[in-house]
């Protein structure tokens, strides 16, 4: 014989899935904003900038950016790297196979 449900049983679901549902629904204006993201071609940054109101992220910018540096590592597949920023995947995994960094040292 089937179980039956009470009736608040099955209006506290109903309550559940309508908040649910709720949840779901896009706010208003997200498909426009969406379309002119899309139209206009926009990134992050462009919209970072239009909401804090002043241009450029306001972080201090190194002066080394942008410029090359010397190769200070190179091991003997010919990978290089200058030193700066993340270890690269080769020189990681050398150092866990045991290498040493400075066995990849540039000799000037």
């Amino acid at each position: 014989m089937p179980r039956r449900l009470s009736i608040e049983v099955i209006r506290r679901r109903i309550a559940e899935l309508e908040a649910k549902a709720q949840e779901l629904q896009v706010k208003p204006g997200v498909a426009q904003v969406t379309q002119l993201i899309r139209k206009y071609k926009l990134i992050p940054r462009d919209l970072r900038e239009a909401f804090s109101g002043k241009r450029g992220s306001g972080r201090k910018v190194s002066k080394l950016r942008g410029k090359k540096a010397a190769v200070k590592y190179r091991d003997k597949k010919g990978n290089t790297w200058a030193g700066r920023g993340f270890a690269p995947k080769w020189i990681r995994e050398a150092e866990k196979a045991g290498h040493k960094r400075d066995e990849f040292l540039v000799k000037t």
